[in-house]
């Protein structure tokens, strides 16, 4: 059935697509229920959960609103944003594309039940949210049934949840796969595999869900941060770590290769991470006992403010290099290198090979001092 659908589905596409005949792209939405503003706005979002900025707003009357203008070079993810501070949820996603769209949502809820339609990305968009519902409520009748007939058991339930989440996670990617493998032309592709697959599945599924995109798409943002989190997911000890370059504090840029012949331990932090001040000392005191020992140490922050950056330098007395690009965790390295948290570590040997990740303390100090004293 649920085949059929899509299929069905990939001939209304078609006929969408082709109505979109510029640039330009025109939102009509409707508001149902109590909505107490008289605006709504267009957010636009540097990168997937990147930072939003409102680039347009427009007059709610009798629960009409409308947007239009011209399209951004490529279809990314927007949001229509309420004014209206009871709103329970306040963003509907909706990707800016040529053609018209469709925008219907209720004033308590911007996210939860809404419709965008008119175009093939966002038809796609809502067909996913349909189909993934559909999921949900099924598991959930299931459970109500169950629990109608059979009483519920607190003890068995804490067996059945765990089973109900891992068939939901499980139907759910099998309806990303199938959409992606029948969509694969269409931004929605690499957008869905980015934001709700790329948890879920090893470097190599990824990679061949990656490999089955439009080759039209290759130079889409979605690709390029999916083609990014798939060598980040494939970084580990024994790789040899990515050419990079980043100003340091003073602004000139440093390029990777400068430090190869030479045991390097890069070290990401942040002026903002207390357990990243934390440690400090212990990197001090390592790099005061082996800077003579052909051993480096590269800080690379993921701040997004420099003079709190370099206020933590000083008071921290790290006098060894220091880069930022002030991208925080949008920073390119930080992404090649999987870093999700911090402090975190790479120790890496003369070659450039990577021999050892996430060391610190006293267990930092006493590897780096047996490689560094090695004859």
């Amino acid at each position: 059935m649920k085949k059929q659908i899509l299929l069905t589905f990939a001939t209304c596409l078609g006929f969408y697509a082709s109505m979109a005949q510029n640039s330009k792209y025109v939102i009509n939405g409707v508001i149902s229920g109590n909505y107490n503003a008289d605006k709504v706005y267009l957010i636009s979002e540097e990168f997937i959960n990147g930072p939003q900025k409102t680039i347009d707003s427009s007059l709610v009357n009798q629960g009409r609103f409308k947007f239009e203008g011209q399209t951004p070079e490529y279809s990314v993810i927007h949001f229509i944003k309420s004014a209206d501070s009871t709103s329970r949820t306040n963003l509907t996603p909706v990707f800016l594309e040529p053609g018209n769209i469709n925008v219907t949502v209720s004033a308590e809820h911007f996210y939860h039940n809404a419709s965008v339609t008119g175009t093939a990305n966002n038809l796609l968009l809502t067909q996913y949210s349909a189909l993934v519902k559909n999921v949900m409520d099924s598991v959930l009748l299931a459970t109500s049934i169950d629990w109608t007939i059979n009483g519920r058991d607190d003890k068995k339930e804490q067996v059945e949840f765990p089973r109900r989440t891992k068939l939901i996670n499980k139907r759910n990617l099998d309806i990303q796969r199938e959409m992606v493998s029948r969509y694969n032309n269409q931004v929605f592709a690499p957008f869905m595999i980015y934001w709700e697959m790329r948890r879920d599945l090893p470097p190599s599924d990824l990679t061949a869900l990656y490999n089955q995109l439009d080759p039209k798409l290759s130079s889409h943002p979605y690709t390029i941060l999916l083609k990014d989190f798939i060598s980040a997911s494939s970084f580990a000890v024994g790789n040899q770590m990515p050419d990079f370059s980043l100003p340091n504090h003073e602004g000139k840029e440093v390029k990777w290769n400068e430090f190869k012949g030479k045991y390097v331990l890069i070290d990401f932090w942040a002026s903002w991470c207390g357990p990243c001040l934390r440690e400090m000392p212990n990197i001090v005191k390592l790099y005061e006992e082996c800077k003579d020992k052909n051993f480096e140490i590269i800080g690379i922050t993921v701040d997004d403010n420099k003079d709190k950056w370099l206020k933590a330098i000083k008071e921290n007395n790290m006098t060894w290099t220091q880069l930022g690009d002030m991208k925080a965790w949008d920073s390119h390295i930080v992404k090649l290198c999987n870093v999700s948290a911090v402090p975190y570590t790479v120790l890496i040997d003369p070659t450039g090979k990577v021999i050892a990740l996430d060391l610190r303390g006293e267990e930092l100090i006493k590897k780096v001092k047996e490689l560094v004293t090695k004859k």
